[in-house]
């Protein structure tokens, strides 16, 4: 896929594969906007080394307005959105166990940031792209997802939730007179798992 000049948006993104995201794209001529509630300083050096133009913005997902305002700074920096990467995802700070023994606040926690985060940021996004006449929205699961994980099942569902359900609402997201489509077949990336819904308008 040709991203030259595209507007990406990513979301964790001050660190592992969000940051290697930022980086590759920016490296295929990208414009990028990253997102993290930790400190992008580092992804953005990278990325203005490695492409045209970057912007960096504190995001946390769990908040709406949040979520709202890095697509602004994408439309303020770069007049439009073209893709969003919804690659933010709680995960290592989570306490494994039997689903019994799993806390009632971590459990709220995982939903939270892995499947709200996803539904605020898309609905961030998408009044952006009809106005740019198309978008693409990639959500970030996991293998997990697929096979289980018997003493991670909060960080499961919560990955389960965005291979499932997020391809409907991106199917309907560009509105009248435009298609929208769902990639269900994965693609592998390292650990993880892409579940790519795009949306186009019909010329």
């Amino acid at each position: 896929m040709e991203v030259r000049d595209k507007v990406v948006a990513i979301t964790g993104a001050a660190r592992g594969l969000g940051q290697e995201f930022a980086t590759s794209l920016a490296a295929s001529g990208a414009r990028v906007v990253v997102g993290d509630v930790n400190d992008c300083a580092d992804t953005l050096d990278r990325v203005k080394q490695a492409g045209p133009e970057g912007a960096g913005v504190r995001l946390d997902v769990t908040d709406a307005g949040s979520a709202r305002a890095m697509i602004d700074r994408a439309v303020q920096a770069f007049g439009r959105v073209d893709a969003l990467i919804n690659n933010a995802a709680l995960y290592g700070a989570l306490h494994g166990g039997r689903f019994d023994a799993i806390d009632e606040a971590e459990w709220d926690a995982a939903m939270t940031v892995n499947v709200k985060g996803i539904w605020n940021c898309c609905k961030a996004a998408v009044p952006a792209m009809r106005k740019a006449g198309a978008g693409s929205i990639v959500n970030i699961a996991s293998l997990a997802a697929t096979y289980g994980m018997p003493y991670g099942l909060h960080y499961t569902t919560s990955k389960a939730a965005v291979t499932r359900h997020f391809a409907a609402p991106a199917a309907g997201a560009s509105g009248k007179g435009a298609s929208g489509g769902s990639k269900s077949n994965p693609k592998s990336l390292g650990s993880a798992q892409i579940t790519a819904a795009e949306t186009t308008r019909n010329t």
